[in-house]
């Protein structure tokens, strides 16, 4: 019988969990930063690894969707996500709306067709980094496109002001989980574990005879 939660460190997860991701389809240049983001959300709230588990098929969508700026204005600007998942291009895209912030002022970014909010608070957190202030609210496609219903689905809306000085102390559920390990699921446990050995097959004494 499975136990209640299993207890796993910060450091295991980092090791396990871009390999685990890249299974998701995630790219291998971003494993490592979406791992982070992945860590830092399930440390500050629930639902993080049953994210992954739940939404596996639709994280594995092929081609992949990319995300395009469909409208620019001076401190305004549109991003139709395309289907993807905060996930996979919340980091992009919130890169995208801090550089808007810093290099041309306070900018407000709609953005279109994407799920994962979960994301969210690592994401605006890791914009103060960046010495960017992020607020985000939600709003029907008929509001976000003024009237137009360009979009059927909720948009996001993210008011971006560019700030004096970076805020990089993480919360102290984070601090706590570096700390101390998370408590995962057992089925989060047993999934992360079952992606990971798709990518990574244990050395057996066969496999290195096979090797080269």
């Amino acid at each position: 019988m499975l136990a209640e939660h299993v207890r796993v460190s910060v450091p295991e997860l980092r090791r396990v969990l871009p390999d685990a991701l890249r299974v998701h389809g995630i790219p291998l240049g971003q494993a490592d930063a979406v791992a982070e983001m992945v860590i830092w959300t399930a440390a500050t709230s629930p639902g993080a690894f049953a994210f992954l588990r739940r939404r596996r098929t639709r994280l594995l969508w092929t081609p992949r969707p990319r995300a395009v700026i469909t409208k620019r204005h001076p401190g305004a600007i549109q991003i139709d996500a395309r289907g993807a998942s905060l996930l996979e291009l919340g980091q992009p895209i919130f890169d995208a709306v801090v550089a808007e912030a810093v290099t041309v002022g306070p900018t407000e970014a709609r953005i279109h067709r994407t799920y994962g909010d979960l994301f969210l608070p690592y994401l605006a957190w890791r914009a103060a980094g960046q010495t960017v202030e992020v607020t985000v609210r939600k709003t029907t496609g008929d509001e976000a496109d003024g009237g137009a219903a360009a979009f059927e689905e909720d948009a996001l809306v993210l008011s971006a002001v560019a700030t004096d000085e970076p805020v990089i102390t993480p919360p102290a559920a984070y601090l706590d989980a570096v700390r101390d390990g998370l408590l995962l699921e057992p089925q989060d446990f047993e999934f992360i574990n079952a992606q990971f050995e798709m990518l990574r097959v244990p050395t057996s004494e066969r496999s290195r005879s096979h090797a080269g």
